[in-house]
């Protein structure tokens, strides 16, 4: 049994009952462990914690820190490696970085600056750029939307170079997560209908310069608990986060969060 105790939400800027300490039932707890819940959009009308600020308070924890996740498209990718490359320094290499294209939300797309039709060109690039920063003395690389001529980027990360995970769930998203990814950090992940992912994921891995095959790729189902006695209060909070999923998110194509839940 799993007990909770919500701490001090509204103050903490922290969106409500998705701040716990969590410890095992009669057992004393030495250490408190906190799940910080943040969501990556720079418009909203709750309060939500950005993921770079909530990656430094987890990576002085004794555990792997990350985002869950981070929209990659419209951040300076250059400056974005030096911010992830100094905290996992200071970590002592236990950053793990995720990333993902973003939802289609007209206000989230306009803070960023990124078109809906450009996103995937847009991170495919970014993403190949962070790593260069990471792993390589110089930065030289010419794309569509990133050009840079032997550019300096330091400190190196601890891990040479660190794990990305990327977000996603649609076919188009999976093949590019077998591709390029390290991992896989869905949302509504369902066994039922796994050999379908299964399948989007295998031609990833299959694609020119796959990172990962299927024994070395990682897969972290999430499941999302909030402890109430208030069933009914709970429903209505979480309605609104359901109806966009289930919604698709603005997509004009097959809504796979509600064949999911299906």
């Amino acid at each position: 049994e799993i007990h909770a105790e919500l701490i001090d939400m509204e103050e903490s800027g922290i969106v409500k009952r998705d701040w716990f300490r969590l410890w095992p039932d009669g057992k004393s707890f030495p250490k408190l462990e906190y799940i910080i819940q943040s969501y990556d959009c720079a418009t909203s009308d709750k309060t939500y914690n950005d993921p770079t600020g909530c990656i430094t308070l987890g990576v002085f924890k004794p555990m792997d820190g990350g985002m869950s996740v981070m929209v990659l498209p419209g951040r300076n990718p250059i400056v974005l490696a030096k911010e992830l490359a100094t905290l996992d320094r200071m970590s002592n290499g236990r950053l793990l970085p995720a990333f993902g294209l973003g939802v289609a939300d007209p206000q989230e797309q306009q803070a960023f600056g990124v078109e809906r039709t450009k996103r995937a060109k847009i991170f495919n690039e970014a993403l190949a750029v962070v790593r260069s920063c990471w792993t390589d003395e110089s930065v030289t690389f010419h794309g569509e939307h990133y050009s840079y001529d032997s550019l300096r980027v330091e400190p190196k990360p601890k891990q040479s170079p660190p794990d990305v995970w990327l977000g996603g769930i649609a076919e188009s998203e999976l093949k590019r997560v077998g591709r390029l990814a390290d991992g896989w950090l869905p949302i509504f992940y369902s066994p039922r209908i796994s050999g379908m992912y299964n399948e989007w994921l295998d031609e990833g891995f299959a694609r020119a310069g796959a990172r990962r095959t299927r024994e070395t790729f990682e897969i972290c189902a999430t499941a999302q608990i909030i402890v109430t006695d208030d069933r009914p209060m709970v429903m209505e909070m979480m309605k609104p986060h359901l109806a966009l999923y289930m919604g698709g998110m603005g997509s004009e194509d097959t809504n796979f969060h509600a064949e999911v839940y299906r």
